[in-house]
């Protein structure tokens, strides 16, 4: 039964997150001039760094560690997601006003939103935007969906981000 509920709450919590079915186009793609091609060996290591974040990520789920999480989000991640207008908008979504669920800050939209919708969530395959713009998808009843959009940051380590 509880596969059956996350299966059902996963995409629509993934919409209420910025995720959607990956087409391999889409608005990410045009900030991009000319097409970024990774070499093998970039793709395996890259995907590697990745897969230890996402476990990180889930070791942090699971002890509900807002603190440390922080600690891997983009400034930009965390300004919009603490942003008042932006928390009020999400509320209104269906997932959540039905369940009357209110977000009012960062911590409740990890508690309220991150949590249940990234919980174990694994990594099927990434897509480059660029050297240092991730896209992170996993395959839900064979529909690929972009879970986490990562970005490097000044100290060329991956944080989750958006863009």
């Amino acid at each position: 039964m509880r596969k059956t509920i996350a299966g059902f709450l996963f995409p629509g919590l993934l919409l209420i997150m910025g995720g959607c079915p990956s087409t391999g186009e889409g608005a990410v793609r045009s900030r991009e001039t000319l097409p970024f091609t990774a070499s093998r060996e970039l793709y395996d290591s890259t995907f590697h760094e990745l897969t230890q974040l996402l476990e990180k990520t889930e070791r942090i789920i699971a002890t509900g560690d807002f603190k440390a999480w922080k600690t891997l989000l983009t400034d930009d991640y965390i300004a919009r997601y603490s942003d008042a207008g932006y928390l009020r908008e999400l509320s209104e979504k269906p997932n959540l006003k039905d369940r009357n669920i209110v977000l009012r800050s960062l911590e409740d939209y990890f508690y309220q939103v991150f949590i249940p919708s990234r919980k174990g969530t694994r990594l099927d395959s990434i897509e480059f935007i660029d050297r240092t713009h991730v896209k992170a998808i996993t395959v839900i009843r064979e529909t690929p969906y972009v879970v986490y959009l990562f970005e490097k940051d000044k100290n060329n380590e991956w944080k989750i981000g958006l863009w």
